[in-house]
């Protein structure tokens, strides 16, 4: 792990040119950190921000690709427990890590973040779960959620289930460690490991799509590998199945057809269970919205245009 300064992280192309602020607030020992960009609008009353929540292995810096324009919306990225710019509490047990778990860091930080300002809350992969487990819980804080490749049983296929797996057998969690830390100094492993997640693997080499995930490895570099192990030990304990139903807010929840982690099937459980969610399936794609899932972006908007508003300034 390279030190990384949380209020001065690697540079990202996308986010090149914005004007950011970048906090870490603490929350009953543990750290969550929030990159933000956020507008002020004298001509109007103030609207939600987006607030991004990523995706297990990867960072804070993906918000900027939920819009054509970062600079035009407000918006919040927060960093996810065990994730860079936070940390884990000293001491902290497995046991200890469930879904309330994640609804308590997250509604902490942004209770010092915004006050009691609803937000828009949209989360990829592990993100998805957190943002809809939010939604369930504080129904007063959020305005609508989106959930991208989310989910809301640990229903996981593939690489993540895989590694998940490994790190709680004691004869494998010293291998997996071992990976992880590699992929701090071998691009090439942490590039195999994400396209393990996708489907359209020509759809993730174009020249922009390298652009991002290469953005997201400088900051992998930054995680910490105990507290990465710690995050995927966990995974299996995250459930809000019989939850989700309590999402009374405009949901929009978005997966590929084809994706390898999260099987469309849960996405499909999960819309079923909102009243009024819009389901949107990419056909042939994975688990990258970024780069797989065509329209995404467009089709973001416009959903977040019908249920809260024009958002950008």
């Amino acid at each position: 792990m390279r030190r990384c300064d949380p209020l001065d992280p690697p540079a990202v192309a996308r986010l090149a040119g914005l004007s950011l602020v970048r906090r870490v607030v603490e929350v009953d020992g543990h750290r969550v950190a929030a990159e933000m960009h956020l507008l002020e609008a004298a001509d109007r009353p103030p609207r939600p921000p987006v607030v991004f929540l990523h995706g297990v292995l990867t960072s804070s810096c993906l918000a900027s690709e939920l819009f054509d324009d970062p600079s035009r919306v407000s918006w919040i990225s927060l960093s996810l427990p065990g994730h860079f710019g936070g940390g884990f509490a000293a001491g902290l047990s497995p046991d200890d890590i469930d879904a309330s778990f994640y609804v308590r860091l997250i509604e902490a930080a942004l209770e010092q973040l915004v006050g009691s300002q609803q937000v828009v809350l949209v989360g990829w992969s592990l993100g998805g779960f957190s943002a809809l487990a939010v939604a369930a819980t504080h129904p007063q804080r959020v305005a609508a959620v989106a959930s991208l490749a989310g989910f809301a049983e640990p229903r996981f296929a593939g690489v993540v289930r895989v590694m998940s797996w490994m790190v709680r057998l004691p004869g494998a969690a010293s291998l997996a460690r071992v990976g992880l830390w590699l992929a701090v100094h071998l691009p090439r492993l942490y590039w195999f490991v994400a396209l393990l997640t996708a489907s359209n693997w020509r759809a993730c080499l174009t020249d922009e799509s390298k652009a991002t995930i290469n953005g997201v490895w400088q900051r992998y570099r930054c995680h910490d590998p105990a507290s990465l192990s710690l995050v995927l030990a966990t995974l299996p304990r995250l459930n809000v199945g019989d939850r989700v139903h309590r999402i009374r807010c405009p949901a929009w929840i978005g997966s590929g057809s084809h994706d390898p982690v999260v099987p469309v099937r849960e996405a499909r459980r999960i819309a079923a269970k909102i009243p009024g969610a819009t389901l949107q399936v990419y056909q042939g794609a994975g688990h990258m919205f970024f780069c797989e899932w065509p329209g995404f972006r467009g089709h973001l908007a416009a959903w977040l245009q019908d249920h809260v508003g024009d958002l950008s300034s």
